[in-house]
């Protein structure tokens, strides 16, 4: 899972709200924030735009607290 969910609970907003800033459907969105379907570079930008905060921040996965999962090597 994505950080995204989480990000986007604590805006307040709902996977239908979300998605219809973004113009695109429900199901495609909720692909993108289940991690698996990347988001088209113009999706990318909008959900900059939504949360305010980079794509690395937005589609990191997460250990289920919201915060990203580190990777070791």
């Amino acid at each position: 899972m994505t950080r995204l969910k989480h990000i986007r609970q604590q805006k307040g907003l709902t996977q239908q709200i979300t998605s219809n800033l973004l113009d695109i459907s429900l199901r495609q969105y909720q692909f993108i924030e289940a991690g698996k379907r990347k988001p088209s570079y113009e999706v990318l930008c909008k959900l900059e735009e939504i949360f305010g905060l980079s794509h690395r921040e937005l589609l990191a996965q997460n250990d289920g607290t919201g915060e990203p999962k580190c990777h070791q090597a």
